[in-house]
Parts: structure tokens; C-alpha cells; sequence
């Protein structure tokens, strides 16, 4: 049985057990009440017949017809009296006894006032005697109605005490019982409910306290409580499967991202010696290829001024490949610049910015605007080459493909975050075509990734193009 049910059956046990106890003191309270208005009832009666026997002991002849006067008034009134007590507790123990000496006084009192109406007509010694024998007669019969009428009170004020006698008794039996209703409740709440309850709370604090997979008792009722205790069974079960599987899924996160570190900084340092070798690459033209060029040029050069007037054709075809070596000193000098700009290292990253800007503003008409931070002591320093490369790649691919007049270059540093935006005004693609498709990007996203940061490609008017770099991750790598 549920606990809902056991707990209606001792609501349903209590209410009756309520209302039996109501009913019994509404029956108590009612026979008091009936046998206080009977003892008042008797003693009125006891009043008017001690009334009347006080009157006929005043009696002395002299005074017959004012007595008469006030028996024949309070006869009356006590007749209306006794009708009523009769009519309401036809039942009264001692009432028949009573009526009958009653019956007898009122014949004596009516032969006495006929005999009284005589006296005063004529008033011969034998009618004065038969008076005086009438009321003493009247007299000795008011008594016994009188000590009748005490027996008639006395039964109603018994009747009361055994009402009140009977009203205790079911007062003390209603306390009884509700004093075996709170024991049920008292047990059935303890043994039903806050045992198995402590019992299921000792298990929460031992899950709490980290012991997975804890079980508790199961109660054998099948109530709401051994319904709680099986599900925290499950629960606590469950919670040790899952915290099993919580922990492989930690161990294999936690390989995957020293994996992803390891990627990290694998590709940190293919980018890294992608540099040295620019460098290195960049200073063996400067140093060599450029040198030589600049030497042939100069022996060119001495050359046609060697040459005699008659050989000015052969002069003027030396000159256009000296011209010709010229470009191509400038193009590798410009190959060595896109290399590794060498004032990256010396002016720093917004300056080289700045004059990459020029350069491609002077070369393709490519109208860009900057936007930086005056300072930049807080870019990173392994930062700033990749910081430049992605600038590089996204101008480049601005001038070839989109077809734009404006371009703008935004770099914003807050506290634990650097991004760099580039966006323009051309023609945009499809971004996910050109993802696929597009080498550029993906060494720009590769590069974003290399420091834990993130690239975003959009193409709605225009490209926009967002690496975010975190600098707690940078420094602290750095």
C-alpha cells in the first residue's frame, strides 16, 4: 500500500474517530442540558407545593379569605407547572407517585374551599371543625406531595450527575483513543517514512562524499519510499557508469589535447623554420644573386663607355640589358622583401604594415585603410610574423581576385584577446567553394590555429576575413 493511501486511511481514522467524539459530546451535552431543565422543572414544583403547604400552616381561621385568595392563585399557577413538566418528561422516575398524591391534594383543596364557602355562610361549630379537619388532612397530604416532589428533584439532579458521569467517561475514553491514533501516526511516521528517509539520506551524503555507485536498503512495502530507495539504487549506479565513462572521455580528452598541442607547436615550428629558411633564402639573394647582378651591371656599364663611336648599336644593345638586369634586381630585391622584410625585425610590425600598405596602395591602386593601436608592446613577438603573413596573403588575394577600390586593415587588442580583421569592398565568393579550393586560406586558418586562435571567412558584401588570437595562450607558450 502507498503512503498516500495509509496516510487517507488514518485521515479517514482520525476524522471519524473526530466526529464520534463530537456526536458523543453533543449527546452528553444534550442530556445535561435535558436534565438541568427537568431539575429546574422539579424544583419549581418543589417551590410552589412548599408554596402552598407554607400557606395552609398560616391558616388560623381569621385569615381564610386571603388564603384562599393566594391557594386558589398559586394552585393554578402550580397546576400550569405540573401540565408542563408532565407533557415534556412524561418519564420522570417518582412522577406517577407524585400526580396521584397531587390528584388527592387537589380533590382535599377543592372539598376544602367548598367547605370554607359554607363556614362563612353560616358558621356552626361543625362546619369550623370539618374545616379544621379538611386542613389538617390537606396539610398531611401537602407534605407527602411535597416530600414526592423532593424524590422527582432529587432523580433529576441524579440524572444530571450521571450525564456528567457518562460525559467524563466519554471524554476519557475520546482521550484514549486519540492518545493509540497519535501512537499509530507516531510509529507510522517513524518506521513508515523518517527511517527509510534517514535511511536513503545516509546514502545521498555517502554519493555526496564521492562513493559512486552506494547502495541503500530497499524497504519491503511497496510505497512511495521503497520506490525512492530503488530509484536512488539506479541513480547511484548510473552516476558510477557515467563517472567511469566521464573519466575515459577525460583521459581521451586530455590526449587529444596534448595531441592538439602537439600539432600546435609541430606547426608553430614548420612556420617558424618556413622563416629561417625566407630569411636565409631572402639574404642569399641580397647577399649573392644581387651582388652579382649589381656587378655585371657596373662591367655593362664600363663596357659601353669602352666602346667606340662606330659601335654604338652593340652599346645601345648593351644598354637595354643592363636596363633588363635592372628590372630584375628590383623584382628580386622585391621577392627578398616579401620574403622576411628586414624591418620587421628593426621598425616593427605596425611600421612594416604601414609600408606594405604603400607598397601595394603605389603598385595595384588599392586604396587601404589602417586602423591600429599606437602601440604594440603587447603584440607578441612570435606573433607578429604570422600576424604579418596573414595581412600578406589577404591584400594579395584582394588585388587578385575580388576586384575592390578599398580595402580596410583593423587590428584591436583588449585584455585577453587580439584580433585582426581585413575586409573590402569587391566582388566576394562563395565562401565554402573557396575553402575547398584555395590554398591561401587554408594557410591562413592553419597559421590562426598554430597560435589556439580562430579564423572566420564571410562573403556577404564583400570579404571579411577575422583571426582571433588569445593572449594568455600566446604568452604563456610564448
Amino acid at each position: 500500500m502507498s503512503i498516500r493511501s495509509k496516510l487517507r486511511l488514518l485521515a479517514l481514522g482520525t476524522a471519524l474517530l473526530i466526529a464520534l467524539a463530537s456526536a458523543c459530546l453533543y449527546w452528553a451535552e444534550r442530556g445535561i442540558g435535558l436534565a438541568l431543565c427537568r431539575s429546574q422543572g422539579a424544583y419549581a414544583i418543589l417551590s410552589g407545593v412548599t408554596e402552598l403547604n407554607l400557606l395552609a400552616n398560616e391558616f388560623d381561621g381569621s385569615n381564610a379569605s386571603r388564603l384562599e385568595t393566594q391557594w386558589t392563585r398559586r394552585w393554578e399557577s402550580l397546576n400550569r407547572e405540573i401540565a408542563t413538566f408532565v407533557s415534556v418528561y412524561p418519564k420522570t422516575p417518582g412522577l406517577d407517585r407524585f400526580m396521584r398524591e397531587f390528584i388527592k391534594a387537589e380533590g382535599l383543596f377543592d372539598e376544602f374551599v367548598s367547605v370554607s364557602k359554607q363556614v362563612q355562610q353560616s358558621e356552626s361549630r361543625e362546619l369550623v371543625a370539618a374545616r379544621a379537619n379538611l386542613l389538617a388532612h390537606f396539610t398531611v397530604v401537602l407534605v407527602s406531595v411535597e416530600a414526592n416532589a423532593k424524590k422527582v428533584s432529587s432523580e433529576a439532579v441524579r440524572e444530571i450527575g450521571d450525564v456528567q458521569r457518562t460525559r467524563n467517561l466519554v471524554l476519557l475514553g475520546i482521550v484514549v483513543v486519540a492518545v493509540v491514533m497519535f501512537c499509530i501516526w507516531l510509529r507510522f511516521l517513524s518506521r513508515g517514512i523518517l527511517a527509510p528517509l534517514e535511511v536513503v539520506h545516509r546514502g545521498v551524503v555517502r554519493l555526496r562524499d564521492g562513493e559512486l555507485g552506494c547502495e541503500v536498503p530497499v524497504p519491503a512495502s511497496a510505497d512511495e519510499v521503497g520506490a525512492l530507495a530503488r530509484a536512488f539504487n539506479e541513480m547511484s549506479r548510473s552516476l558510477r557508469d557515467v563517472t567511469v565513462s566521464r573519466d575515459e572521455l577525460q583521459r581521451e580528452v586530455q590526449v587529444r589535447k596534448k595531441a592538439e598541442a602537439s600539432l600546435r607547436d609541430a606547426q608553430r615550428a614548420v612556420f617558424a623554420a618556413g622563416e629561417r629558411e625566407r630569411i636565409r633564402i631572402g639574404r642569399e639573394l641580397h647577399d649573392g644573386i644581387c651582388q652579382d647582378l649589381t656587378a655585371i651591371r657596373l662591367h655593362l656599364g664600363n663596357l659601353v663607355h669602352a666602346l667606340s663611336p662606330s659601335e654604338i648599336e652593340v652599346g645601345r644593345s648593351i644598354t637595354a640589358v643592363n636596363d633588363y638586369l635592372l628590372k630584375v634586381l628590383e623584382e628580386i630585391r622585391r621577392l627578398v622583401m616579401d620574403l622576411r622584410p628586414a624591418m620587421l625585425d628593426e621598425i616593427g610590425l605596425l611600421s612594416t604594415l604601414r609600408w606594405k600598405c604603400r607598397q601595394i596602395r603605389k603598385a595595384h591602386g588599392l586604396d587601404i585603410s589602417l586602423d591600429m593601436p599606437g602601440d604594440e608592446a603587447r603584440i607578441p613577438e612570435d606573433l607578429k610574423g604570422t600576424l604579418y603573413r596573414i595581412v600578406q596573403e589577404a591584400l594579395n588575394n584582394i588585388v587578385r581576385h575580388s576586384g575592390a577600390r578599398h580595402a580596410d586593415v583593423v587590428l584591436e587588442i583588449d585584455e585577453d584577446e587580439l584580433t585582426l580583421i581585413v575586409f573590402d569592398d569587391g566582388c566576394g565568393f562563395d565562401v565554402e567553394q573557396g575553402a575547398r579550393a584555395g590554398y591561401g586560406l587554408a594557410n591562413m586558418r592553419e597559421r590562426a590555429h598554430a597560435f589556439g586562435g580562430s579564423f572566420e571567412v564571410s562573403s556577404a558584401q564583400g570579404v571579411r576575413l577575422t583571426a582571433r588570437f588569445p593572449l594568455q595562450f600566446v604568452d604563456a607558450d610564448g
